[in-house]
């Protein structure tokens, strides 16, 4: 069995002993716990409680949204990869800049559903004042992480989707099932599947 299937099949057990602070899975007789700090060594995202340091004037208007974006109407994900794709800065440096901090923040780090996810303003305003380099993005990921996997992960036959950040939760796995005997992990070749 590969690890990815026991990542998918570990996720569709009741996890058992979860919070909002780890995933504990039990798998083969150990329990493997999933905290903040193995995100954070894993990812390097700055993963800190400080979020409420970035407040900003919602009175005053965000110029990313203003001219490339329906100001008075929520910002879907897709909208922001639409307008990325279709490079709506022109030949504005700051702006392609921006959007593609945007971009990464919304297509890697918060991995999250395409087409239905809203982006909170006070990603744009983040980015647009150049404060995002300081925001906890790993502690926002972090929680969306866990509250997908308590409430949001879709399953249909034997396809899953993990949105927001399973990268991380996926090197984890993989570092804790080196340890496992060859009853629950077992190296086919050192060939990558065609």
């Amino acid at each position: 069995m590969y690890k990815h299937s026991l990542l998918g099949a570990g996720c569709f057990r009741e996890i058992v002993d979860s919070s909002e602070d780890a995933i504990m899975i039990h798998v083969n007789g150990t329990t493997l716990r999933f905290t903040i700090r193995d995100f954070a060594i894993i990812s390097w995202l700055k993963c800190s409680d400080n979020e409420s340091n970035f407040v900003f004037n919602t009175e005053e208007p965000n110029m990313i949204i203003l001219q490339y974006f329906d100001a008075g109407k929520p910002i879907t994900k897709k909208q922001l990869v639409d307008n990325f794709n279709n490079k709506v800065w022109g030949d504005n440096d700051d702006y392609a800049r921006k959007f593609v901090v945007l971009f990464f923040i919304h297509t890697f780090i918060l991995s999250e559903e395409p087409t239905t996810t809203i982006i909170d303003r006070k990603d744009f305003d983040l980015v647009e004042s150049d404060r995002y380099m300081d925001y906890p993005w790993g502690k926002k990921a972090f929680d969306l992480l866990i509250q997908h996997l308590h409430t949001k992960v879709k399953h249909d036959g034997k396809y899953y989707r993990l949105y927001d950040f399973p990268l991380a939760l996926q090197v984890w796995f993989y570092e804790c099932c080196l340890d496992f005997d060859n009853e629950i992990d077992v190296k086919v070749s050192d060939r990558p599947h065609s």
